[in-house]
């Protein structure tokens, strides 16, 4: 078993936005939805990525008056994008590798179902090992209870 998909475990309905938008409307969508990254859409394919931290960059950037910058001068147009079911093990070990600090799920045309981020793969982490502590503590107990029955006890029915 190859484990959840991504499509289980991401956020659905990523927040959106335009090349065209401006770079200043796009931080205010980020602080007013409390996320690090947009989906950069246009005519509803997926184009781009921007995050918190490229906006934070063009905007100590001297060139480039952020007044006046879009979303296209500050987006990454090299999006990880994967289809919703890409195994979590596989964009885990994706995003961990380049660093890269989400994936953008996409349908088969290109349109975007849902964001995984580093956060949604630590809530996967933290459930994941929830599962296992109780399984091991599941395990102990049936282990000291057989022990106290000793060796010779019947099971009881």
């Amino acid at each position: 078993m190859r484990g959840p998909h991504v499509g289980t475990l991401m956020t659905p309905t990523p927040v959106c936005c335009d090349p065209c938008e401006l770079l200043i409307v796009a931080r205010d969508r980020m602080a007013q939805h409390k996320v690090r990254h947009l989906a950069v859409v246009d005519a509803e394919k997926l184009v781009g990525v921007v995050s918190a931290r490229d906006i934070d960059t063009l905007e100590r950037c001297p060139h480039t008056p952020l007044a006046r910058a879009t979303v296209a001068d500050a987006m990454e147009p090299h999006v990880f994008a994967v289809a919703p079911t890409t195994p979590v093990r596989d964009v885990a070990a994706t995003m961990a590798a380049k660093r890269y600090g989400c994936a953008i799920v996409v349908d088969k045309v290109g349109a975007p179902l849902g964001i995984f981020t580093t956060v949604d793969a630590l809530r996967a982490v933290i459930t994941l090992l929830h599962v296992r502590r109780v399984e091991v503590s599941n395990r102990r107990g049936s282990q000291s209870a057989a022990r106290r029955r000793g060796p010779l006890a019947r099971k009881r029915s």
